[in-house]
C-alpha cells in the first residue's frame, strides 16, 4: 500500500493523492480551513443584527462607529467614521452602495471610500435593491413606498405599496422592471398580486395568483421567479406563465443565485407509513424549471447559500460544501450558534457569529 501511494504521488503529484485519500474518507475532494476571524465589540441593539455585509470584492463592516471594508481574506482595505450601525450594502461596478436602515442616510461610495453622492433621512428602510445598472430601490415602510434613485444619486420616482404585506421586492436589470408581491386577504380569501413599475415609477404589469402567497421573488433573465409554499413559477412582464413546478414536499430553506439557479430544502414533517418520498432533500432547478439534482439529506438543514457553481449548508455542527451536481467536496465541523452563511467569491466562504466573522478558504 505504502508503495503504491508513492507510485501515485511520484506519477500525478502530492494534491492529487490527498484528494482522493479525503475523498475516500468521506472528507471530500476539497480542504476547508479557516484562515481569518474578525472580532466586534459592539453590542446588537436587537437579537442577530448583522455588523458584517458581504459585497463582490470583500465585506463591509460597521460598529463601534466606524465603516471597514476588509478583502474576501479579512485584510483592511480603508477604515472611516461612520455613526450608523444597522446598514444595508451592495456593490456595484466598483462602487458601494450603502443605506442606514433607521435613518434612511443612503450613500454611494467609491472603492477607495470616498462618497460620490448621498441622500440623507429618507426615513425607515426594510428592503433595500441596487442593479449593476445603478438603479437603487428603497422600500420605506412607514411611509408605505418605494423610493426610486437614478444612478446620478438622484431620486427619480416613488411607487406606492397599496397594502400593508410587502412579501417581497425585485429589480430586474434585464427588463428594466421593479416587482413588488403584495399579499392581499379579503374575508376568507386571499390571493398575490405581483406588480411591476418601470424605473420611471409607473405600473407596466401586474400578474394575480389565487390562494397562493409568493414570499419571494428572484429576476431571470426575461422573466421574474415567485416562490409560494407548493409551487416555483416564472412569468414574464406580459403575464405570460413561462414554466410552473409543483412541489409536493414542504419548504423547508430556500437560496437562488443571480443566474436564476434555485436551491430547496424539502421535508416532510409527518410523513404516512406507506409513503415511499424522501423525508428530506436538496434539490436544485435552473433558470428553465429542470432539475438539475436532488440529493437526500441525513442531516437537518440549518442555513444554506449559493454561490458560484457551489452550495453551502450547516448541519448536524459541520458546514459542507457540495458542487452543482449535489456531489459532497467537503465537510468540516463548525460551531453551530452560527447566524448567517454566505459566499464571499469562488472560494472563500463568510461565517458570522453574533461577536465574530469566520473566513473560510475552500479550495482544492
Amino acid at each position: 500500500m505504502v508503495m503504491l501511494l508513492l507510485s501515485f504521488t511520484i506519477v500525478f503529484g502530492a494534491g492529487y493523492v490527498i484528494s482522493l485519500i479525503r475523498e475516500a474518507s468521506g472528507l471530500g475532494p476539497i480542504s476547508i480551513e479557516k484562515i481569518n476571524t474578525i472580532n466586534t465589540t459592539a453590542e446588537p441593539t436587537y437579537k442577530k443584527q448583522s455588523f458584517f455585509y458581504p459585497v463582490v470584492s470583500g465585506i463591509i463592516m460597521t460598529g463601534n462607529e466606524r465603516l471597514t471594508y476588509l478583502t474576501v481574506r479579512g485584510e483592511v482595505v480603508w477604515e472611516k467614521e461612520f455613526f450608523g450601525s444597522d446598514i444595508l450594502a451592495h456593490e456595484r461596478n466598483d462602487k458601494f452602495y450603502i443605506c442606514d436602515k433607521v435613518t434612511g442616510d443612503y450613500y454611494v461610495l467609491d472603492k477607495k471610500g470616498q462618497i460620490l453622492s448621498k441622500l440623507e433621512g429618507l426615513g425607515k428602510v426594510e428592503r433595500f435593491l441596487v442593479g449593476s445598472d445603478g438603479y437603487t430601490a428603497l422600500y420605506l415602510k412607514n411611509d408605505k413606498k418605494i423610493a426610486l434613485i437614478n444612478p446620478q444619486g438622484v431620486m427619480s420616482a416613488t411607487i406606492p405599496v397599496p397594502y400593508e404585506d410587502l412579501l417581497d421586492l425585485r429589480y430586474s436589470e434585464a427588463m428594466k422592471l421593479i416587482a413588488m408581491s403584495v399579499l392581499v386577504v379579503e374575508n376568507d380569501y386571499f390571493h398575490t398580486n405581483v406588480l411591476m413599475f418601470g424605473t420611471d415609477g409607473k405600473m407596466r404589469g401586474a400578474r394575480n395568483f389565487n390562494n397562493a402567497v409568493l414570499y419571494r421573488l428572484s429576476d431571470a433573465g426575461e422573466g421574474f421567479i415567485g416562490y409560494s409554499d407548493d409551487m416555483i413559477i416564472a412569468f414574464d412582464d406580459q403575464n405570460d406563465e413561462l414554466w410552473k413546478k409543483i412541489i409536493d414536499r414542504d419548504v423547508t430553506r430556500l437560496a437562488f443565485d443571480p443566474l436564476g439557479n434555485t436551491l430547496l430544502n424539502l421535508t416532510i414533517q409527518n410523513k404516512a407509513i406507506d409513503d415511499t418520498r424522501d423525508d428530506n432533500v436538496l434539490s436544485m432547478y435552473n433558470i428553465a424549471g429542470e432539475k438539475v439534482f436532488e440529493r437526500k439529506m441525513e442531516v437537518v438543514v440549518d442555513l444554506m447559500a449559493m454561490g458560484p457553481e457551489r452550495i453551502a449548508f450547516l448541519g448536524d455542527g459541520k458546514l459542507h460544501i457540495l458542487n452543482f451536481s449535489g456531489k459532497l467536496l467537503g465537510a468540516k465541523v463548525v460551531d453551530d450558534s452560527l447566524l448567517a452563511l454566505e459566499w464571499l467569491d469562488e472560494t472563500h466562504l463568510g461565517v458570522e457569529y453574533e461577536n465574530r466573522y469566520e473566513i473560510y478558504s475552500c479550495k482544492y
